[in-house]
């Protein structure tokens, strides 16, 4: 993993979203600008991810909070979260932790990552490539010749998240899906 932190963008959790059929859209957002990524999840790390942020008690810790608790009882510390690439229509991040001083680098589902990210108070980070890629800057796909009716949908996709016009964005998703292509 090259750590050069020039390459490297801040991120927030901007909303989850529903997107139907017990999946849901993690939209992440730039700290210091507009750019945003959308990740499909699972419901429940949806859920893992709304609880904390809405400041939810549950009765008894979520996994992602034993997770928080595991790490830091054997002395450890999740210092940051990055959003490496995409293959195979996936994200793969890495999750970096801290050891005595010692640093520890896991591969780890992007839902999971920011679900511990969130509670353990780590930033979110995605490569300047990865967030470029996932907002249709096309020099960020190599090889890529001529826009066919999905990638004008994942644009339009993109543009309506941007604008927060969550419903349209929901209906373009609810499209992709139904081509397979999401």
């Amino acid at each position: 993993m090259d750590d050069d932190m020039e390459a490297l963008v801040p991120m927030r959790v901007a909303a989850i979203l529903d997107g139907g059929g017990n999946m849901y859209n993690l939209v992440l957002q730039e700290i210091t600008g507009r750019r945003r990524m959308v990740i499909t999840i699972g419901m429940s790390e949806a859920q893992a991810i709304a609880v904390f942020m809405e400041g939810i008690s549950m009765p008894r810790p979520l996994t992602h909070d034993l997770m928080a608790r595991v790490i830091s009882a054997f002395g450890g510390r999740l210092s940051r979260v990055i959003i490496e690439g995409l293959e195979g229509g996936r994200f793969r991040t890495s999750l970096v932790m801290d050891k005595g001083g010692a640093p520890v680098v896991l591969d780890g589902r992007t839902s999971d990552a920011v679900a511990l990210a969130i509670r353990c108070q780590a930033p979110i980070f995605a490569r300047e490539a990865v967030l470029r890629l996932a907002n249709g800057d096309s020099d960020a796909v190599s090889g890529a010749v001529g826009e066919t009716a999905s990638e004008l949908l994942r644009e339009r996709l993109r543009e309506a998240v941007a604008s927060e016009n969550y419903e349209a964005a929901q209906k373009i998703q609810d499209e992709l899906k139904r081509r397979g292509e999401a």
